[in-house]
This record gives C-alpha cells, structure tokens and sequence, in this order.
C-alpha cells in the first residue's frame, strides 16, 4: 500500500426486512447489525451505506436511520466518531 493511500473493501452484509409501513428494526435481524458493527470494528472505521426503501422517502430514511442508531450504539465513542455513515 503507498503511504498516504487508502484501501476500499465493499462487503454486502445482509439486510434488514421491516414491517409493512415500520422503522423499527426487528430483533430477528439484529445479528446483521452484529456483522457491520464487527466488521467496522476491524478495519477500524471507514464508510458505511445504509440504504433503505420504503413505501415513502419519508418512511425510507427514518428505516435507514433506525439501522444507523442500532450500529452506532455498538460502537465506542471514538469509533463511532471516525466513521462516516452515507445514508
């Protein structure tokens, strides 16, 4: 790697299904909020895309924010910080 150089990796890790008109993220996909928040954790931030559909703009962006509230909340501080998340 040059010195000053970045590394991109671009994972897929899974998706979250919500109920009909909800934002809330079901306990049942926890575990792929798990899996991004372990990968975060080893690379040591970066930039995280949440994307999300929804039957609104509206409802879209709050599911995406419910899945960004989740992963940050199993991030340390200074972690959480470092990392960019593109909605």
């Amino acid at each position: 790697m040059i010195e000053g150089g970045e590394k991109a990796v671009e994972l897929e890790l899974g998706e979250v299904i919500f109920a009909p008109a909800e934002a809330t993220v079901r306990p049942a996909y926890q575990s792929v909020i798990d899996r991004i928040a372990q990968e975060v954790r080893a690379r040591g931030a970066g930039e995280v895309v949440i994307q999300a559909n929804g039957e609104t703009q509206s409802l879209a962006y709050d599911r995406a924010r419910a899945v960004q509230e989740k992963l940050l909340a199993q991030l340390d501080p200074s972690l959480a910080a470092a990392l960019k998340i593109s909605l």
